[in-house]
């Protein structure tokens, strides 16, 4: 198999573009053979079959990581093409921290059948091994039941073809990204946004970020899946393992999104993260806070904070406990909804390791390219940073094909308009 730990850090490219990091395994030779890098995706070449996950048709395990990486030309513009059905090959050395985490959830003693994790320190758990959870009933006995928590559904094959512009163009509208898919991992696994599709008393406002509401819904490895399709909201410490990402340097490249901007882990030099550029508000603050300092306005405009604030109706204490869809409860800190959050265009203009709006930024050998974002306390505890991994708003433009959407009337620049 191909495994990647490329960061694109041997190339000079300076134009963002995918023409140095694809395979190409057609007969296409319009790119310059010398050109193409075979060790940016995770390739299954042997067939490889996860011992865990079965077809939902065949009853055989599914093939891991990438299937094939083309370059085709569509309508005189060439597109590098991901075939993947999602499921990856993750394995996971059990440590202290981890069996703590596990032992240590709230709801332990229904989470687990047993009322605990059936894991030891040391134990090597592969992708959808079971570690003794109560999982969902839709996951196989001994084939993935058991390696996820109560509440998602156990991942299958989902297949899917994603087009990737090998020459990303900055988007001229803005284009904002929603649910389901907004990019691709090097190892086939699907890249989702921030957002959990849930709302505050399901009134609209007030939306809650997956990497808070889903905290006790996600895996070992950070993932778990939508219907079939598995994916990451942010970042995952087992696909930083398999890239080889210490924190020693620039990170490797991660993946891309689906406007063909790559998307790089969190460190922009050795032990040095990138610094996502949207901040928590102050609801004191005059500028972006309200009247009674509680949550009981949003900003006109998350972007662009001196166009004020507007009534919506009244959101959590920042004491109140809420519930999420899996029945786990959470104190709504100021920090748990997407409209606590806002841009803030100073640290942007400081360029170095602050990221602009869509959470990425250039530099002379990676071109724009986007990061995962996360934090790093004194006792070195990971937490995700929003926007996570791209921003709210993609910065390139979505081609016909793409593997997403978007919808806007409203017009902007994108990166280095």
């Amino acid at each position: 198999m191909g495994l990647s730990a490329c960061s694109g850090d041997d190339s000079n490219n300076t134009d963002s573009d995918l023409t140095d990091t694809v395979v190409d395994t057609s007969d296409d030779d319009t790119l310059d053979e010398d050109s193409v890098d075979t060790s940016v995706w995770i390739i299954n070449e042997s067939g490889e079959l996860s011992e865990h996950i079965l077809d939902s048709t065949t009853g055989i395990g599914v093939e891991v990581n990438v299937q094939s990486v083309n370059v085709e030309d569509v309508e005189d513009k060439e597109y590098v093409v991901v075939s993947s059905q999602g499921i990856p090959d993750y394995e996971t050395t059990i440590t202290q921290d981890i069996l703590d985490t596990l032992t240590g959830r709230p709801k332990a003693s229904t989470d687990f059948v047993d009322g605990s994790p059936t894991v030891e320190v040391g134990d090597v758990i592969s992708f959808g091994e079971d570690v003794g959870y109560s999982s969902n009933s839709n996951c196989t006995l001994d084939y993935g039941y058991g390696y996820w928590p109560p509440g998602p559904e156990c991942p299958t094959q989902d297949e899917r073809t994603v087009y990737l512009p090998v020459e990303p163009t900055p988007t001229e509208e803005v284009c904002e990204n929603g649910l389901s898919k907004v990019g691709i991992m090097v190892n086939g696994t699907s890249i989702y946004n921030w957002a959990d599709g849930m709302s505050y008393n399901n009134q609209g406002a007030w939306q809650t970020l997956a990497p808070e509401a889903e905290l006790y819904d996600v895996d070992i490895c950070g993932g778990h899946a939508a219907g079939t399709d598995y994916h990451h909201h942010f970042y995952s410490a087992c696909l930083a393992e398999l890239l080889g990402d210490d924190g020693s340097a620039h990170s490797p490249l991660y993946g891309y999104a689906a406007d063909g901007y790559p998307i790089y882990g969190p460190y922009e030099a050795d032990g040095q993260l990138a610094v996502s550029s949207w901040v928590v508000r102050d609801y004191s603050d005059d500028t972006v806070g309200c009247s009674d300092g509680e949550r009981s306005c949003s900003l006109v405009d998350q972007y662009d904070i001196s166009l004020g604030t507007e009534d919506v109706s009244d959101g959590p204490a920042f004491d109140e406990v809420v519930t999420s869809l899996s029945g786990n409860e959470f104190v709504a800190e100021n920090g748990f909804y997407f409209e606590d959050y806002y841009w803030d265009s100073t640290l942007t203009d400081l360029g170095g390791v602050y990221l602009d709006q869509y959470n990425g930024h250039t530099d002379s050998e990676r071109g724009y390219h986007y990061h995962i974002t996360m934090t790093i306390d004194d006792d070195g505890n990971i937490s995700p940073a929003f926007p996570y991994i791209i921003g709210t708003r993609y910065a390139g433009q979505l081609e016909d094909n793409a593997m997403a959407s978007c919808s806007s009337d409203v017009s902007g620049p994108g990166p280095g308009v």
